[in-house]
């Protein structure tokens, strides 16, 4: 009984002390260090014969991951040095070092994901249910300013934003084009990178068209979404388009236009810009889960006369299928947070708009905070589904 009253004792005073580490003696040793380096950067610039706006740019970025670097490793040394210190070096005290130990490591972790995570999410939540209501005076009748306006207070509308996004045209837009893209991206990325990933594996020259096709997923989805605007643009004149996709169909006879302004349809070449992006990362994945597989079951299946698509379908693909639900997940996942491809093609109309963009032109440009709250509440209740199925399956796969 002792020892679990030190025990809990010691974590409590782990817990503590990780803390006040975290909180005050870091971020304090950050700032003062970033101060003192500023100078030094200051001397170099003036000393360095290169452009001075991109030198200070360079030593910026490598003060700041030195800086970061020395942190975390002050974090680890004195919070272990507390450890030892607290718990002592009896044997019940290398016990308790044990078991904080793991507190160690996941405590920075925890206070971050507590301030820049939970408490936003518990936020954004409350906002969803506030909104100006208009003040009443003693007959029910609203109170008029000076300049004859309604006089509004902040005020709980509970479930008001709710009802009045889903009677807007425009959620409804955002959710059928969410459906579209979660339906469209997640399925052709899959497929197609499997199919690269097989092929490619059996070909000499199958390393190079990997390493190109993985190129794209070292681009930002704001440079891509640049790439293919300059691809899919319309202008020029009838022998001299802008875009290279009208340069190519123009002389087909087809009409020059912006392709991603289309109606309804311009949101699938707004999709393959994505799946351009992303097809890259699942055939990295399903290439490594290929190689795991066990190449007795395939000689077993050969050998009893299957042929290689049967091969594939009922041997190779139930191996790999972990991989694959992986793959799907975080698939689903990025596409319901797509933003930036939209936002830098300026697809802004009501037919191209998807929940985070509806939320962010609800916040910027109708200024309705409250509204886009209660967007950013339903896209989250949108992934939590996705994530009980991992959580489910991880409890299967390790009770099995």
């Amino acid at each position: 009984m002792a020892n679990l009253v030190v025990s809990r004792g010691s974590g409590i005073g782990q817990l503590a002390i990780n803390f006040v580490v975290v909180v005050i003696l870091l971020p304090l040793f950050a700032v003062v260090s970033f101060a003192l380096t500023s100078y030094i950067s200051d001397g170099l610039i003036a000393v360095l014969p290169f452009n001075e706006v991109a030198t200070g740019k360079l030593l910026f970025a490598v003060r700041a991951v030195l800086i970061a670097l020395a942190t975390s490793f002050l974090y680890f040394f004195l919070s272990d040095f507390f450890n030892r210190q607290l718990c002592g070096a009896s044997s019940i005290g290398l016990q308790l070092q044990e078991k904080n130990q793991p507190w160690l490591f996941v405590g920075p972790a925890l206070i971050l994901i507590l301030l820049f995570l939970v408490f936003p999410a518990l936020q954004t939540l409350w906002l969803s249910f506030v909104n100006d209501i208009p003040v009443l005076d003693e007959g029910g009748e609203a109170i008029l300013n000076d300049a004859g306006q309604t006089v509004t207070e902040r005020g709980f509308v509970w479930f008001a934003n709710y009802i009045h996004l889903i009677t807007s045209e425009d959620f409804w837009f955002a959710m059928r084009n969410s459906v579209l893209w979660l339906m469209v991206v997640p399925t052709t990325c899959i497929t197609m990178g499997m199919i690269i990933a097989v092929v490619s594996d059996r070909l000499s020259w199958g390393t190079v068209a990997k390493s190109l096709i993985f190129v794209p997923l070292a681009i930002s989805f704001v440079g891509a979404a640049v790439i293919w605007r300059n691809i899919y643009a319309g202008g020029g004149t009838e022998t001299y388009e802008v875009g290279m996709l009208n340069a190519l169909l123009t002389p087909l006879g087809v009409k020059a236009q912006f392709w991603y302004e289309v109606n309804f349809w311009g949101n699938f070449f707004m999709m393959f810009i994505m799946i351009w992006i992303q097809t890259g990362f699942a055939m990295v994945l399903f290439s490594a889960a290929l190689r795991g597989v066990s190449e007795e079951t395939i000689e077993a299946a050969r050998i009893d006369g299957a042929n290689e698509f049967q091969i594939f379908f009922r041997v190779t693909l139930p191996q790999v299928y972990g991989t694959i639900i992986v793959v799907w997940t975080t698939l689903l996942i990025l596409v319901l947070k797509v933003f930036d491809i939209p936002y830098a093609l300026t697809a802004n109309k009501p037919d191209k708009l998807l929940l985070a963009t509806l939320m962010e032109q609800t916040r910027t440009a109708q200024r309705e905070d409250e509204i886009a709250a209660a967007v950013a509440i339903i896209l989250m209740l949108t992934i939590i589904p996705i994530m009980l199925f991992n959580v489910w399956r991880f409890r299967r796969e390790s009770q099995s």
